[in-house]
């Protein structure tokens, strides 16, 4: 195997220890975002111009990157 796959491969080795090891799957479910909705309802109602730039500076990243979550945000 040529060091750079060994690279790639002990990154995503390490990616997905991290994402067990510290319980990142709570943050990424229905259930979560349920429950933080009320909190961004709040945030947006204090500050509205922040959160519609940080949608708009999140979206363009993700288009600018092609990631296949974008069409969620559409």
């Amino acid at each position: 195997m040529s060091r750079s796959k060994l690279i790639v491969a002990v990154g995503v080795i390490a990616l997905v220890a991290a994402f067990f090891g510290f319980d990142l799957g709570q943050y990424i479910s229905l259930d979560y975002f349920r429950q933080r909705q009320a909190d961004f309802a709040a945030l947006y109602a204090q500050q509205p111009l922040l959160v519609i730039g940080a949608y708009a500076l999140i979206y363009v990243i993700v288009f600018a990157l092609a990631l296949p979550v974008g069409a969620v945000m559409t």
